[in-house]
């Protein structure tokens, strides 16, 4: 559970999914760019207690539905994410950064 009303991508949320847990977690958390609200785990709304209840009360209470949620975690959250994955996509977005930067060669100079 991550219920954070600022933060930008938690490490913890990716090693939760990795570990197969369901996420509960706020759009401002971050975790909407890889969990899928009903899939995953669930997106609640930033400062509503009782939605983040809700949600809490469904993984605890329905063990279908926690075992579907933190499956659907594991899966992806350790597919693609591992450190490895984590600095080649670093690597790349700065190769990529630093090719836009690069003046532009002609043919004639």
């Amino acid at each position: 559970m991550f219920p954070s009303n600022e933060e930008g991508f938690a490490k913890a949320i990716i090693e939760a999914m990795a570990s197969g847990l369901p996420i509960i977690a706020t759009h401002q958390s971050g975790a909407t760019t890889l969990v899928r609200d009903g899939v995953e785990g669930f997106i609640v709304r930033s400062r509503d207690v009782h939605h983040l209840a809700e949600a809490m009360l469904k993984v605890a209470t329905d063990r279908e539905l926690n075992a579907r949620l933190g499956h659907a975690a594991r899966q992806r959250g350790a597919n693609s994410n591992s450190w490895r994955d984590y600095a080649d996509r670093v690597i790349g977005i700065c190769n990529e950064g630093l090719r836009k930067m690069s003046p532009v060669r002609t043919s004639n100079g």
